[in-house]
Protein backbone atom coordinates (compact mmCIF):
# COMPACT_ATOMS: atom_id res chain seq x y z
CA UNK A 1 0.00 0.00 0.00
CA UNK A 2 1.29 3.41 -1.02
CA UNK A 3 0.31 6.93 0.58
CA UNK A 4 1.64 9.89 0.41
CA UNK A 5 2.14 10.57 4.17
CA UNK A 6 2.98 7.88 6.40
CA UNK A 7 -0.43 9.60 8.73
CA UNK A 8 -2.25 8.62 5.67
CA UNK A 9 -0.86 5.08 4.87
CA UNK A 10 -1.86 4.35 8.71
CA UNK A 11 -5.28 5.57 8.02
CA UNK A 12 -5.53 3.16 5.20
CA UNK A 13 -4.49 0.28 7.33
CA UNK A 14 -7.15 1.16 9.82
CA UNK A 15 -9.94 1.62 7.90
CA UNK A 16 -8.98 -1.89 6.02
CA UNK A 17 -8.43 -3.63 9.28
CA UNK A 18 -11.74 -2.40 10.45
CA UNK A 19 -13.83 -4.05 7.27
CA UNK A 20 -12.08 -6.98 7.80
CA UNK A 21 -12.97 -7.27 11.61
CA UNK A 22 -16.78 -5.81 10.98
CA UNK A 23 -17.35 -8.59 7.72
CA UNK A 24 -14.93 -11.36 8.44
CA UNK A 25 -15.30 -13.76 11.39
CA UNK A 26 -12.65 -15.53 12.85
CA UNK A 27 -10.05 -13.44 11.30
CA UNK A 28 -6.34 -13.02 12.50
CA UNK A 29 -4.73 -9.91 11.52
CA UNK A 30 -1.06 -9.23 11.90
CA UNK A 31 -0.61 -5.52 11.40
CA UNK A 32 3.61 -4.83 10.49
CA UNK A 33 5.26 -2.11 9.56
CA UNK A 34 8.01 -3.85 8.81
CA UNK A 35 8.55 -5.88 5.25
CA UNK A 36 11.45 -7.99 6.40
CA UNK A 37 9.50 -8.97 9.86
CA UNK A 38 6.35 -9.93 7.76
CA UNK A 39 8.41 -12.05 5.85
CA UNK A 40 10.13 -13.32 8.80
CA UNK A 41 6.57 -14.26 10.39
CA UNK A 42 5.32 -15.65 6.42
CA UNK A 43 8.07 -17.95 6.38
CA UNK A 44 7.24 -18.79 9.41
CA UNK A 45 3.98 -19.93 9.00
CA UNK A 46 3.99 -21.04 5.94
CA UNK A 47 7.81 -22.70 5.07
CA UNK A 48 8.16 -23.19 1.85
CA UNK A 49 10.80 -22.19 -1.07
CA UNK A 50 9.11 -18.92 -1.79
CA UNK A 51 8.79 -17.45 1.25
CA UNK A 52 12.53 -18.45 1.96
CA UNK A 53 13.48 -16.75 -0.77
CA UNK A 54 11.08 -13.41 -0.17
CA UNK A 55 12.81 -12.92 2.95
CA UNK A 56 16.16 -13.77 2.10
CA UNK A 57 15.82 -11.39 -0.62
CA UNK A 58 14.78 -9.01 1.89
CA UNK A 59 17.78 -9.06 4.20
CA UNK A 60 19.82 -8.82 0.49
CA UNK A 61 17.99 -5.93 0.00
CA UNK A 62 18.97 -4.26 3.28
CA UNK A 63 22.36 -5.25 3.16
CA UNK A 64 23.05 -3.59 0.00
CA UNK A 65 21.16 0.02 1.17
CA UNK A 66 23.72 -0.50 4.15
CA UNK A 67 27.21 -0.36 2.42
Amino acid sequence: MVAATEALAQEFRSSIQLALVQQTKGVVIHDMSDKLEMARLCEAIWPSRKTTKIRSDIEAERRMAAR
